[in-house]
């Protein structure tokens, strides 16, 4: 015989990772070694490379979901006291967060200005110049080298008329069936 299992009535609280504080811990340390308290290279690092700024804002938003969490389960606490404990914990980390947060706005917005700048008087797509393939003179050979064989299966409308100088005709491609249409059952 077989058993039906069914979901309990009452959904169960989800029971956080243990180690989310530590983790916490630990990355808030990271960033205030790498923001607050960088040393030259590094924060020339994070100025420069928008790689750098891009890992370092993507940690802080982890660290501001993580602290949520915490503070979320925070409430759920039942000894007064020990939540008290924890609540305080979590709003000096949340300040220290903001410091990390404040001072990495300001090496993004420095950055993103440098960015700006050594790019604004430089025209990097000016000097191109057309390649033999792109250019209207080498499409004209082509398509005299490509004889008038007819097997090409391109035609050309020469009935139309159109100023030739400016304007390249249109190639016609001629549609033949396919052998599954002319199969007959």
């Amino acid at each position: 015989m077989a058993r039906l299992a069914q979901a309990p009535m009452t959904p169960k609280r989800a029971i956080s990772n243990p180690d989310c504080l530590a983790d916490f811990n630990r990355l808030l340390a990271r960033l205030q070694e790498n923001i607050l308290h960088a040393d030259a290279e590094r924060e020339r690092r994070l100025r420069t490379s928008e790689y750098e700024r891009s890992k370092a804002r993507v940690n802080i938003d982890y660290a501001r979901s993580l602290l949520t969490k915490l503070e979320q389960d925070a409430l759920a606490v039942k000894i007064h006291s020990r939540r008290q404990e924890l609540q305080a914990d979590l709003n000096q980390k949340r300040e220290v967060l903001e410091q990390v947060t404040e001072r990495f706005q300001e090496l993004d917005d420095v950055g993103e200005d440098s960015d700006e700048d050594s790019s604004e008087g430089e025209d990097l797509l000016g000097d191109i110049i057309d390649t033999p393939s792109e250019s209207v003179e080498s499409g004209e050979a082509a398509d005299r080298q490509g004889g008038d064989d007819g097997d090409s299966g391109v035609q050309y409308d020469e009935d139309e008329e159109v100023d030739e100088s400016t304007v390249l005709p249109e190639p016609r491609i001629s549609r033949r069936p396919h052998p599954a249409e002319s199969a007959t059952p």
